[in-house]
Formats: C-alpha cells, structure tokens, sequence
C-alpha cells in the first residue's frame, strides 16, 4: 500500500468500484442514466478541485495575465490609459481617452474590465447620480 496520501489502498478502490457498479445498477433499474452520468461528473469535479484546485487556479490566472499582456493596443490607446490615476471614474476616461459623451467612456471603462487592467471598487453619488469608481490593476497594458 502507498503513503500517499492521493493513492487509495486496493481496499478502498475495491469498495469505491462496487459503490459505483451499485449505484449504476439502481439508476439504470429506474431508467435515470443521465442523473447517474450526471453524478459522476460532478464527483469527478469535486475531486479534480480538491486536490487540484490550487494548480488550476494559478493556470488560469497566468493565462487572463497573459492574454491581456498580450492584447493588441494602439499607442493612443496605451498612452491613454497610461494618463489614468490609479484610481479613476468615467470622467477621468473622458478626458485622457478624449471621448466626448458619458456612455463611450462607459463602454471603454467595460472594455477595460474585460482586459483585465481594471477593476471596479465601488459606487458614490454625486449630485444625485450614481457614479462608478475604478483602479487599476497593475497589468502592464502593452
């Protein structure tokens, strides 16, 4: 038997087998296969996120890195936003990307969301509007 604690030992594997071979038989008897297959997914997913969760995790934050490194930009656009204070509102995209209504310094505030190079930190009110706040989130925008 190994130590490992990801090994099971030949007992645990003989009982797991006859667990699943048992539960197939019922779901098969009263006709709800797709349950079953359903089951098996999700048990499958649990443990690749019990004892994976962490690698997996570190991948996919690696890979939105990598893909919003490696976005293709305009040097406007780049200057730009170089031209933002760490933290910033729709005002702020207005006057360094040079937009001239409130709604495309919306849609570029989303897009920028979307790349990963900006988060949203919360809300105020001034002068009876509701007012997004946004910060950058250290992604070199290349």
């Amino acid at each position: 038997m190994c130590t490992d604690q990801f090994m099971l030992g030949l007992h645990d594997i003989n009982t797991l087998v006859t667990l699943v071979i048992g539960l197939a038989y019922g779901f098969v008897k009263s006709g709800k296969l797709a349950q079953f297959a359903e089951l098996l997914v999700n048990i499958q997913y649990a443990c690749q996120r019990h004892y994976f969760g962490a690698m997996a995790e570190k991948y996919f934050d690696d890979q939105r890195r990598d893909i919003s490194a490696n976005a293709r930009r305009k040097q406007k656009t780049i200057e730009a936003f170089n031209c933002l204070p760490d933290e910033f509102t729709a005002e702020d995209i207005m006057r360094c990307f040079r937009l001239e209504g409130e709604s495309s310094a919306r849609g570029r505030a989303r897009t920028l969301l979307a790349d990963h190079v900006a988060v949203k930190t919360g809300e105020f009110k001034e002068n009876g509007k509701v007012k997004n706040l946004y910060r950058k989130t250290g992604t070199v925008m290349l």
